[in-house]
């Protein structure tokens, strides 16, 4: 399975869970919503790096966190065309793909609270 269709298997799965409450351009707007911040959450110890060494301040990953998903995600949707029929994708596989990506968020998480210790301890910032 490449990425593209585990991605996909996710997309589909949130949008089956979503459609029940809610109509189809609800359901596709929460889809695309959740997405963004799953991503976001993935992305976060890219975030943290970027904005500690590369613009000085561990405070502009209030920024750069929500522009790496939201960019993953705009890249994602025009190469790859990730929404375009998902509520006919199969749903094989889904419950366990949709709980693995929110793992994965979840570690992307942990790493970058790992990465704030680091920089806590080597100095970098004193927290107050």
């Amino acid at each position: 399975m490449s990425l593209v269709d585990f991605i996909k298997r996710y997309l589909s799965s949130s949008y089956n869970r979503k459609v029940k409450s809610w109509n189809k351009k609800g359901a596709i707007f929460f889809v695309k919503f959740d997405f963004v911040i799953t991503l976001t959450q993935i992305f976060l110890p890219l975030a943290l790096i970027t904005a500690v060494y590369i613009l000085g301040d561990w405070r502009w990953v209030v920024f750069t966190a929500p522009f790496f998903g939201w960019v993953m995600e705009y890249f994602l949707s025009l190469k790859y065309q990730i929404y375009k029929d998902i509520e006919l994708y199969g749903t094989i596989d889904g419950f366990d793909t949709y709980w693995l990506v929110i793992f994965l968020a979840f570690v992307g998480v942990m790493t970058a609270g790992g990465i704030l210790i680091f920089l806590k301890e080597i100095g970098y910032f004193t927290v107050y």
